[in-house]
């Protein structure tokens, strides 16, 4: 297995993400090209793995992991959900700890050069 290890530049977040999964990588590159690097020798602000538990079910209906800093926050998700958990558990992440920004739980419609920002409580069908 290849171990990949690249850094997204995620705006004011330096994000490491290693991955044994290629179907993942290949996923990151395709959603986030310009936004990647293999310069290892930045400073973190995350360092995130996607990576399969160490069971039976790295070979038996595969799963992946979601892990912060060592630390594994989430229950396994289907190998196939790999992407989508990265990116909750990125916005996780941020969530929780970057407070010097400010975050709004918000839908936001643009038109042009202009948007308008939908604040709603979740489940009020702010992305329909």
């Amino acid at each position: 297995m290849t171990d990949h290890k690249l850094i997204l530049d995620a705006g004011p977040f330096k994000v490491g993400v290693r991955t044994v999964d290629s179907v993942f990588a290949r996923t990151l590159d395709f959603f986030y090209r310009d936004a990647l690097s293999s310069d290892v020798m930045q400073v973190l602000d995350y360092d995130i793995s996607i990576a399969p538990p160490r069971n039976l079910r790295r070979w038996i209906r595969p799963q992946m992991l979601f892990g912060i800093d060592g630390a594994v926050p989430f229950e396994p998700h289907p190998v196939e959900n790999a992407f989508p958990m990265f990116e909750w558990g990125l916005n996780w992440c941020i969530a929780t700890s970057a407070h010097r920004y400010l975050m709004l739980h918000a839908g936001t419609v643009a038109f042009g050069d202009r948007a308008m920002i939908l604040p709603g409580t979740p489940g009020s069908g702010k992305s329909t």
